[in-house]
């Protein structure tokens, strides 16, 4: 009997024991649930706030592509608008190096124009004259037949 006493109470003993690794572990089980718990709120969270920013992600994209877009439009508008604007000028200066010919030979015209007119003039200055002398001549000599 008292190596039963001795077993029943090295038994209880080891229950005792038993039931406070049971109960260590229970603790450690529940502490490692509520961490679980804890982390998979924060893996959610963190996955919220990914998708929240890569929805903002692709919204910034799609904004700048469609900045990039009308950029890329107005540029071309612009290098189209120079290209006529350089065109035009190219036309007016050809038509101003044409006009500058035109007055040019117009210029020489005229001039050439007053020289002859001046060389005519003189020329019939010089037959007034000489018309002059003729006629003081036929004036000065008496008539045969009178």
């Amino acid at each position: 009997r008292a190596e039963a006493r001795e077993a029943a109470t090295i038994s209880q003993m080891e229950a005792q024991e038993a039931s406070r690794d049971v109960a260590e572990t229970t603790g450690r089980l529940k502490s490692a649930e509520v961490n679980l718990e804890q982390a998979s709120q924060q893996a959610s969270g963190a996955a919220q706030e990914l998708r929240n920013a890569q929805e903002a992600a692709n919204i910034a994209r799609e904004k700048c592509s469609r900045s990039r877009a009308g950029v890329e439009k107005r540029c071309n508008e612009l290098q189209e608008k120079a290209r006529l604007q350089l065109k035009g000028w190219q036309a007016l200066k050809l038509q101003e190096c044409w006009l500058e010919s035109l007055q040019a030979r117009v210029e020489g015209g005229i001039a050439s124009e007053a020289q002859s007119r001046a060389a005519l003039r003189a020329e019939a200055q010089r037959l007034i004259a000489e018309l002059h002398k003729l006629d003081e001549q036929l004036d000065v000599e008496p008539s045969v037949d009178a």
